[in-house]
């Protein structure tokens, strides 16, 4: 989001994003698990670690194929729309 908005406009997004969304936390579990998953990106198996240790029913990211090792199914935010 910092590439496309600025600071005021970011906690406006977060703020209505979590009326239908759970925030949860980074674990250190996540760290271990991400790091022993062993991918060329760190952040995107940090991002699949806690998306399957809090059972999310997706990922949602404009990159999908980064994700096609992960656990939890990654999807385009244009593909989540649609299924809501």
């Amino acid at each position: 989001m910092r590439k496309e908005l600025n600071p005021g406009q970011i906690e406006d997004v977060l703020k209505r994003l979590a009326l239908i969304f759970q925030f949860t936390e980074l674990a250190v579990s996540d760290m271990t698990n991400a790091a022993g998953m062993k991918w060329d990106d760190f952040e995107d198996a940090l991002q699949a670690a806690t998306a399957e240790r809090v059972h999310a029913d997706y990922l949602i990211t404009r990159n999908v194929r980064d994700f096609k090792k992960s656990k939890v199914t990654a999807i385009l935010p244009t593909e989540f729309l649609a299924r809501l």
